[in-house]
């Protein structure tokens, strides 16, 4: 690992071509950013046909179909899965030999039995198989545009007079900043190969979901604490009354009733990233800039 090359010096990837699926979203967007600073050659694959600055970006209207991907699978030293876990599940039997794979999952594979989180475990079982490695990042911030954004956001709209309710507020989130997400990903490459196939990605340390929220309060001058409440409770009213305008869907309730937390032993002394503190001021100045043109 003491020679490992290092991923913030420019042209440390040069000439290596990776494959970015989902280089259009949050984190595939901050990853390929790095991938070219590094010197690599990369090709965006996106889900919607849109120019990515930069970047060649190829539209793939079923990223799913390993025949449809064969071209591009054929002609890249590596594959970087940013994208939904069931991508990865089904490329990864279908990758040419000598061709790495590295993938995101979910931290809600062990924690939450949902349909993410059922896909994320079928994607980890896959990606493994092909000798790949897949990274499972906790809640991500940091974007302005994220589900802690959006907490800040109701925060914002919340009448500052009145408690606001947290469900599953008593449970632990461990948030996780995007950038340094994307940094693991730059440092696995880097590693490879890893002696691991699977890492957990996480914030330095749990945070109650009340207290989260109440960060993000305090970084708006609110010092009503938050009120947190069972899920059970929220999703039996959610059923009894489909019509009104809930902020989060029953899926999304359900799976603030669960803990999202992770040792990051690991993934310290493996990938030698340490993750930044929760900064909801950092979040709150994210939400307040103006939307990029």
């Amino acid at each position: 690992m003491t020679d490992a090359p290092n991923p913030d010096q420019p042209g440390w990837l040069a000439g290596q071509r990776v494959l970015v699926i989902g280089a259009g979203g949050r984190l595939g967007r901050r990853i390929s950013q790095r991938l070219i600073t590094g010197g690599a050659i990369v090709t965006g694959v996106v889900h919607r046909s849109r120019p990515l600055p930069g970047l060649p970006a190829v539209f793939a209207h079923n990223a799913v179909d390993p025949g449809a991907m064969a071209p591009l699978l054929t002609q890249t030293d590596w594959v970087i899965c940013a994208a939904p876990a069931e991508i990865a599940a089904a490329l990864a039997p279908h990758l040419p030999q000598g061709v790495k794979l590295l993938a995101v999952g979910s931290l809600r594979r062990l924690l939450v039995d949902d349909a993410g989180g059922i896909a994320a475990r079928a994607a980890e079982a896959a990606v493994m198989a092909a000798g790949g490695v897949i990274l499972h990042p906790a809640q991500l911030w940091g974007d302005g545009d994220d589900s802690i954004a959006q907490v800040l956001r109701r925060c914002q709209s919340w009448p500052a007079w009145l408690p606001m309710p947290v469900p599953g507020g008593d449970r632990f989130a461990q948030p996780l900043h995007s950038d340094d997400a994307a940094q693991c990903f730059l440092a696995a490459m880097a590693r490879w190969p890893l002696p691991v196939a699977a890492l957990d990605l996480a914030g330095p340390r749990p945070l109650r979901r009340w207290r989260l929220v109440q960060m993000c309060q305090r970084s708006l001058g609110r010092w009503l604490p938050p009120l947190p409440v069972p899920t059970g409770p929220v999703l039996w009213a959610m059923r009894r009354w489909p019509r009104l305008p809930w902020p989060a869907t029953a899926a999304e309730v359900s799976r603030l009733g669960a803990d999202q937390v992770a040792d990051i032993k690991p993934m310290v002394q493996i990938l030698g990233v340490t993750p930044r503190a929760f900064d909801p001021e950092l979040v709150r100045q994210l939400v307040d800039a103006p939307a990029p043109r």
